[in-house]
C-alpha cells in the first residue's frame, strides 16, 4: 500500500499547488492582454478552469519523476518507453486517431449537425496550429506517463487486469471532468479563486446526467489506451493515440460549432469528446488497431 499512499499524497500536493498558483497565472495573462502583449489576448479568452487544469498538470509533470523513483518505476523499461520502433509506434497511434476523427468531423459537417467556422480575426492559423500541437504532445506524454506508464502497472501489481483497467478508466474520466462550466469562472478571478474552483468542481460532479456522455467517452478512451499498452508492451502507441485525439478534438473545437440543439451528452455541444456518439468512431478505430497493431507479447502475459 505504500506506493498507493505516495500517489495519494502526490495528488493532494499537486492540487494544492494548482489552487494557490493558478489564479496568479490567470491574472498575469489578463494583465499581459491589457498591455497588448502579442497573442496574450488569445490566451486571455480561455476560462480559468483551463489555467487550473494546466497548473495541476505541470505540477504533476515536475513532481512525477520523484514518485517514479521512489516506486521503482524510474526506468524506460518499467514505464514502457523502451522500444526499437518508437517513432513508428508514435506515428501509427497519432495517424490512426487523426484519420478516424477527421472522418468523424467531416461526417458531422456533411450531415448538417455542425457548422464550419472561420478562425479568429487577427490570429494566424499557424499560431493556433502550434498551440494545439504543443498542447497535444505535452498533455499526451505526461498523462500517458502517469496514467498508463505508472498508475496502471501499479494497480496491476495488486489486482486483476480487468479491475485495474476499470479503476484506471474511471479515475482518468473523473480527473478530466473536474471543472465547472465556462460561464461560471470567466469574470471573477481573485487570489482565492482556486479554492472556489474546487467547490465548483465538486458541484459539477454532482450533475451526473449532464456528464454521462463525456464519462462514457473518456472511459472508452482510457480502456483503449490500457489495451494498447498490454498489446504492445510499449507506451509509445498510447502516447500517439492520445496526442492524435487531443489534436483532432481541439482543432474541431476551434473550427466547428453544433448546428442542431441535441443534448450535449449526445452530440458534444462543441466538444466532440463530450458526446456519447464519439464512441462509434472510437470503436471503429479499435477494430482497425486490433487488426493492424502488431502484438509484441501475448495479450494474456
Amino acid at each position: 500500500m505504500r506506493p498507493v499512499a505516495r500517489f495519494v499524497f502526490l495528488l493532494a500536493g499537486c492540487t494544492v499547488l494548482a489552487v494557490v498558483l493558478s489564479p496568479w497565472l490567470y491574472m498575469g495573462v489578463q494583465a499581459m492582454a491589457a498591455a497588448k502583449v502579442p497573442f496574450a489576448a488569445y490566451l486571455a479568452r480561455h476560462p480559468f478552469h483551463r489555467y487550473f487544469n494546466r497548473m495541476f498538470q505541470v505540477s504533476m509533470g515536475v513532481t512525477l519523476p520523484f514518485l517514479l523513483y521512489r516506486s521503482g518505476f524510474l526506468s524506460f523499461k518499467a514505464l514502457g518507453l523502451r522500444s526499437s520502433q518508437a517513432c513508428r509506434e508514435l506515428a501509427f497511434g497519432a495517424g490512426s486517431s487523426l484519420m478516424i476523427f477527421a472522418l468523424y468531423g467531416a461526417t458531422l459537417l456533411l450531415a448538417g449537425l455542425y457548422d464550419r467556422l472561420s478562425f479568429y480575426s487577427g490570429i494566424p492559423w499557424g499560431w493556433i496550429f502550434g498551440r494545439i500541437f504543443l498542447t497535444s504532445v505535452l498533455v499526451a506524454f505526461f498523462e500517458e506517463l502517469f496514467f498508463r506508464g505508472y498508475l496502471y502497472p501499479l494497480f496491476k501489481q495488486s489486482m486483476p487486469r480487468a479491475l485495474a483497467i476499470g479503476i484506471n478508466a474511471v479515475f482518468f474520466a473523473i480527473v478530466h471532468y473536474i471543472k465547472p462550466e465556462r460561464s461560471e469562472d470567466l469574470d471573477s478571478v481573485h487570489w482565492d479563486s482556486g479554492f472556489r474552483m474546487l467547490g465548483l468542481a465538486a458541484e459539477h460532479l454532482s450533475h451526473l446526467s449532464e456528464m454521462i456522455g463525456g464519462i462514457v467517452v473518456l472511459i472508452t478512451i482510457a480502456s483503449m489506451l490500457c489495451w494498447s499498452l498490454d498489446r504492445t508492451r510499449s507506451l509509445y502507441v498510447a502516447i500517439g493515440l492520445h496526442a492524435g485525439w487531443i489534436f483532432a478534438l481541439q482543432w474541431h473545437a476551434e473550427a466547428m460549432r453544433p448546428h442542431v440543439s441535441w443534448p450535449v451528452w449526445v452530440l458534444g455541444g462543441g466538444d466532440l469528446s463530450q458526446g456519447v456518439i464519439a464512441v462509434l468512431p472510437l470503436f471503429l478505430q479499435w477494430l482497425l488497431l486490433n487488426k493492424w497493431l502488431p502484438r509484441k507479447h501475448p495479450f494474456s502475459a
